[in-house]
């Protein structure tokens, strides 16, 4: 049971899924969902549409996970911190802890995985998007 006391618990798997794909898709970044309204009306009405501050019927999917309220909810500011980790390993294959593969906890490896995931994800979808228009 190693493997549980050092796993991602469900709350931060959904945290790093949504942080990660709000990068991809700025529909779940609140900031600048908030910065396309200029009167108050007009983003109380994007509130209900997208559920954002309350919980409305299923209206969003990532990665399985259903979501009652807008996923830019459970978007965490920690999260860029781990992206730049992922993109060291990336880019560069530098790993967050010091030593090789095998000296990495269960934990961070996992972290890397999911981010991993979404990431591919994304890209993939970019790819076949940008094949669509002949790019």
């Amino acid at each position: 049971m190693v493997l549980d006391i050092n796993s991602v618990s469900d709350q931060e798997y959904v945290s790093l899924v949504t942080s990660v794909e709000s990068v991809f898709n700025p529909t779940y970044d609140c900031s600048k969902c908030i910065n396309r309204f200029k009167d108050k009306a007009s983003l109380e009405r994007q509130f209900k549409i997208k559920s954002c501050t309350t919980s409305g019927a299923f209206r969003f999917q990532i990665d399985n996970i259903r979501y009652n309220k807008c996923p830019g909810n459970y978007v965490s500011p920690q999260v860029s911190y781990l992206l730049s980790l992922f993109s060291a390993h990336d880019k560069h294959g530098i790993l967050p802890d010091s030593g090789t593969l095998l000296d990495q906890t269960y934990k961070t490896w996992e972290i890397i995985c999911i981010i991993e995931s979404v990431v591919m994800s994304n890209r993939k979808k970019i790819q076949d998007r940008n094949a669509k228009r002949g790019r």
